[in-house]
């Protein structure tokens, strides 16, 4: 087991076989899971934690209770709920204004610096190597969400446990 922290998150690296969970400021993930922004899981799940930081105790009846279960339940809907592209759009905006286009000395397409692009879009490769895969970044995460019937399942679940 690895612990990182980057900007108030701990990543934890443990033994899941797939993806990772956010819980306050912790974000549990696969085995080689870094506090890094070059790793676009780690961004995804830090957008987790600033819902979190808005939120407060709603977000565990709002977002992690629901999304847990529709990861679980419906897996090819996940990316396209909600809470999922609303951690997307926050992270993105947050990565790219302290590590991307708004750092100082930012050179667009330079491995030095977050790519948002990359991040968003669908087959775009990061100008930088993911360092948990030694692969460079290519699954986008979008910003764009689509409601699901089963959303108000989800929701009324979450809301059972307050």
């Amino acid at each position: 087991m690895d612990v990182t922290h980057l900007d108030g998150a701990v990543a934890v690296s443990t033994t899941i076989k797939k993806g990772a969970f956010t819980l306050g400021n912790y974000i549990t993930g696969l085995r080689g899971f870094k506090a890094d922004w070059r790793d676009h899981l780690f961004v995804h799940e830090y957008g987790h934690y600033l819902q979190g930081q808005i939120m407060g105790p709603l977000y565990m009846t709002t977002v992690a209770i629901p999304s847990f279960m529709d990861a679980w339940i419906q897996p090819e809907q996940h990316d396209s709920r909600w809470y999922e592209t609303m951690a997307n759009s926050l992270a993105g905006k947050y990565f790219n204004k302290v590590y991307g286009s708004g750092a100082k000395g930012y050179t667009e397409g330079s491995e030095n610096y977050f790519d948002l692009k990359s991040f968003k879009e669908e087959n775009t490769s990061s100008p930088y190597m993911n360092p948990r895969n030694r692969n460079f970044n290519l699954n986008g995460h979008s910003s764009k969400f689509t409601l699901h019937f089963s959303d108000i399942f989800y929701f009324s679940f979450g809301r059972s446990f307050m």
